[in-house]
């Protein structure tokens, strides 16, 4: 196995690349198989994708750390300095390569890499390195195989061709989708697809990416009693005359999930055995989460079947929409002015009344109280949350909105957080317009931290963008690489970047510039941009819903602020 931070660039990638200059193979030299040097593994580096490729040795694991780090950390930078201070507490300065090697020998059960991944792959029944470079689709279909194939099943393979003739998805994908599969036995092995809607005079009719020979009268007519239609008139077998794969692959993840979850709390003193039990019962609850978008990945999947995937879709709008009308009609649930205990009292109604209209398994859960929220639109929404009658200190909770985003800059999140927590707490817009209006007076008069006002978008590569797009960390790579060629980020990679003043006219995308300009040139960020571009709408997006313009909160600001233009 091969680790570094980044092994493209830096670590072993700067090591291949100087020993390949003066003529060392050094990627066969590692190579746990001995072959001849062919002029393929010379020219790996090569090419127009030269920036974008990744090495290979044989026998040998790569992992490029930072591209773990960017599923177990959601920051703004993937620096390795950002990631010392995020994940070991530690600030450090950009130090030279040989210093910075001294830091690199983190301690391995920090974050437990190696034991999570490892047991992910004997739990999915995969190799180690394709827990971290396979998709979803790989792991659901591997263990669904293993089940198949005990009952002689064999699993589609259809083309490309065959992907972009199935017709698409009729439904917006919701939620409940594993409860759905297992109450309503919906599975690729149990689906007649629209058999009532075909003709009669016809040999088959047309199944996800397949079709399925018609079947006679006389057998519809002895299925009839044995059959379930979903809300789109999709037809399948009841549980009685066949269980279907897929519910019954959820039934084992689920059960085992409860099991394992018992026994964390038996062995909570064992640190081991929990963090091993742990990374067990995370990667059932992920497999099962995911089992629905395996049917219904019409465009890049393995075996899609939209008869599949819509009717779960439409059986989980179905079951919503039973709920809201059920809660609807019992006006004692409705109102105001509502105490902690009524809410939670009401809420576990709600939960039993909901699960006793289902099949089992499909159960509603009572998670949380808010007491003083914000619903912006759907899955954007913020409040203080109660998760029991006991607790006497609320909890933060935002979903979707910039607080828990990184497509802005952090500013925008504290300040944002900040307001909403002033406004739960007090319930006086007054003190929220006063702590407003002194972080844009803090703004404007240049006294923020530069790293709050910096921006870290992805980049997808040189050719990753069409011809003539003004994308920031685009246009910081090439100002960079006309000072080093090799000064390039991996694909996934965020930039970082500051918008600063320029010229009146100037196009936004000639005012970029990376921290490191801006700090050496003495260059000062736009901060009437910052405030009124960058700040104020997500501001007005939260609080405009009770009635409060933070533009002209903006306004009634001293005019005594005015920056000061500079290049």
């Amino acid at each position: 196995m091969i680790t570094g931070y980044e092994t493209h660039q830096l670590s072993w990638g700067y090591i291949i690349k100087r020993a390949r200059f003066i003529n060392i193979d050094l990627i066969s030299a590692l190579s746990r198989i001995i072959k001849e040097q062919d002029q393929k593994t010379i020219d790996l580096y090569e090419g127009e994708n030269e920036y974008e490729m990744d090495f290979k040795i044989e026998g040998r694991i790569i992992l490029n750390i930072w591209k773990l780090l960017r599923s177990e950390a959601s920051l703004y930078s993937y620096t390795f300095e950002n990631m010392m201070f995020h994940i070991l507490h530690k600030r450090v300065p950009k130090y030279d390569d040989e210093m910075l090697s001294s830091w690199e020998r983190f301690d391995p059960e920090q974050l437990d890499l190696f034991g999570r991944n490892s047991e992910l792959a004997r739990l999915f029944g995969i190799q180690f390195y394709e827990v971290i470079s396979r998709g979803s689709q790989f792991r659901v279909e591997s263990m669904m195989l293993r089940l198949a194939k005990s009952q002689n099943y064999v699993s589609l393979s259809p083309s490309v061709r065959q992907r972009a003739r199935m017709r698409s998805g009729e439904y917006i994908p919701l939620s409940l989708y594993p409860s759905i599969i297992m109450a309503y036995n919906y599975c690729f092995t149990t689906c007649l697809g629209r058999v009532l809607q075909s003709q009669d005079n016809e040999d088959s009719y047309e199944f996800g990416c397949s079709v399925l020979p018609h079947p006679t009268l006389s057998e519809l007519a002895r299925l009839e009693d044995h059959l379930t239609f979903s809300p789109g008139g999709i037809a399948f077998l009841k549980a009685s005359v066949r269980k279907g794969i897929l519910p019954e692959m959820l039934h084992k993840i689920l059960d085992t999930r409860v099991m394992v979850k018992r026994s964390m709390k038996l062995y909570r003193d064992d640190n081991i055995l929990k963090r091993t039990l742990h990374a067990r019962q995370l990667g059932l609850k992920l497999i099962a989460n995911v089992t629905y978008g395996y049917t219904s990945a019409n465009f890049s999947g393995r075996m899609p079947c939209i008869e599949v995937g819509d009717s779960v879709v439409s059986k989980g709008r179905e079951t919503l929409e039973r709920c809201i009308k059920l809660i609807e009609s019992h006006p004692s649930w409705n109102g105001r002015g509502r105490t902690k205990e009524e809410a939670f009292n009401i809420g576990d109604e709600m939960a039993k009344a909901v699960t006793l209209d289902n099949p089992k398994p499909v159960k509603l859960k009572f998670e949380k109280v808010y007491m003083g929220c914000i619903l912006q639109t759907k899955k954007r929404y913020v409040g203080y949350m109660y998760e029991s009658r006991d607790q006497s200190d609320p909890i933060y909770d935002a979903k979707g909105i910039e607080t828990v985003r990184r497509d802005g800059c952090p500013a925008v999140a504290k300040i944002l957080e900040k307001s909403l927590r002033i406004l739960f707490e007090t319930k006086d817009v007054t003190k929220v317009r006063t702590y407003v209006q002194r972080q844009f007076h803090k703004i404007l008069s240049g006294k923020i931290p530069l790293q709050d006002l910096t921006f870290a978008k992805e980049f997808r590569g040189l050719k990753g963008y069409r011809p003539g797009a003004c994308v920031p960390s685009l246009e910081l790579t090439r100002r960079l690489m006309k000072k080093d060629r090799m000064n390039v980020p991996r694909i996934g990679q965020r930039v970082p970047y500051i918008i600063i003043y320029g010229e009146p006219g100037r196009p936004l995308i000639q005012s970029v510039r990376s921290p490191q300009e801006v700090m050496e040139s003495g260059l000062r960020p736009n901060s009437t941009y910052y405030v009124s571009k960058v700040i104020g709408p997500p501001l007005d997006r939260c609080f405009s819903l009770l009635g409060v313009d933070i533009h002209s909160w903006y306004n009634d600001l001293p005019r005594d602020l005015s920056p000061v233009l500079q290049d």
